[in-house]
């Protein structure tokens, strides 16, 4: 049972929870917009976009079947920008945050290195 979230912040400050239900066995799609159902599609099995609005922005909701594997796509149409699903951006920041201590270290250890040519 593949169910997707976003969360939206648009430039007025309106938080928006947008949640995606993709049926394993049945296919049937709902997308709904906190606890209001916006779209309901019964048996999705092919590549499939939906648009809504959120305020007065336009949003484009993309399923894609690649190699088995089903992609979901929030993309604000608009700006073109494209929404990460909740919890995605945290593994960027984890990732992030790895690179900055290992460039801190290395740093650390430039300047203990060339600290000791100095006395040498």
């Amino acid at each position: 049972m593949p169910q997707v979230f976003w969360k939206y912040k648009n430039l007025s400050g309106t938080d928006y929870d947008i949640n995606l239900y993709h049926g394993d066995i049945s296919r049937h799609v709902i997308v709904y917009i906190g606890q209001e159902i916006i779209k309901i599609d019964f048996s999705v099995l092919g590549d499939k976009e939906y648009s809504f609005m959120l305020g007065e922005e336009l949003f484009k909701l993309s399923i894609e079947y690649i190699k088995g594997k089903t992609n979901y796509t929030l993309v604000n149409v608009g700006k073109e920008q494209k929404i990460l699903p909740f919890g995605a951006s945290r593994t960027i920041n984890k990732q992030r945050t790895i690179e900055l201590i290992i460039g801190f270290v290395v740093f650390i250890i430039i300047l203990l290195i060339s600290y000791y040519l100095r006395i040498s």
